[in-house]
């Protein structure tokens, strides 16, 4: 990847092959996409925070990943703010029932985000338009990535 060849450490941090298998596989109940949402939203968040870090020059110890990734990102390019709200949204929508609960603040916007009635009515439908944002989320990354190299 680009930024392993910049950096010599990758970007994404692959934690289980579970997660990458999820992708592939359909989403026809709430068991499945509870599941799917999961390893999504593990994908998403782990990342190389203490690779990030070290490019931002950054001491803070409290930073998650994906405050990093965006300081990273915006100091690329400063429009990358939807990419980080993809990621923010899949992860917000990863934290509702059964992981915690319907109540969590802001799941109604993390759906409307994504132009999702909820509740939701057809999980697959539901998780191919996540599916369409994180992908289109990653390629965003690839093209800030490669007009970085250039």
């Amino acid at each position: 990847s680009i930024f392993f060849n910049k950096y010599n450490e990758k970007l994404f941090l692959l934690k289980s092959e579970r997660d990458t298998s999820q992708l592939n596989q359909s989403s026809y109940s709430e068991n499945e996409f509870t599941c799917r949402i999961c390893s999504l939203s593990n994908m998403v968040t782990n990342l190389n925070g203490r690779k990030l870090k070290e490019i931002l020059n950054s001491s803070i110890q409290e930073n998650k990943t994906l405050d990093l990734l965006e300081e990273y990102l915006i100091s690329l390019v400063k429009n990358s703010g939807k990419i980080i709200k993809t990621f923010r949204n899949i992860n917000k929508i990863r934290q509702a029932f059964p992981i915690h609960g319907d109540e969590n603040s802001g799941l109604i916007d993390a759906y409307a985000y994504f132009g999702i009635k909820y509740p939701i009515e057809n999980y697959n439908e539901v998780w191919k338009i996540l599916l369409k944002y994180y992908l289109t989320s990653l390629e965003n990354i690839l093209n800030i990535l490669t007009q970085e190299k250039e």
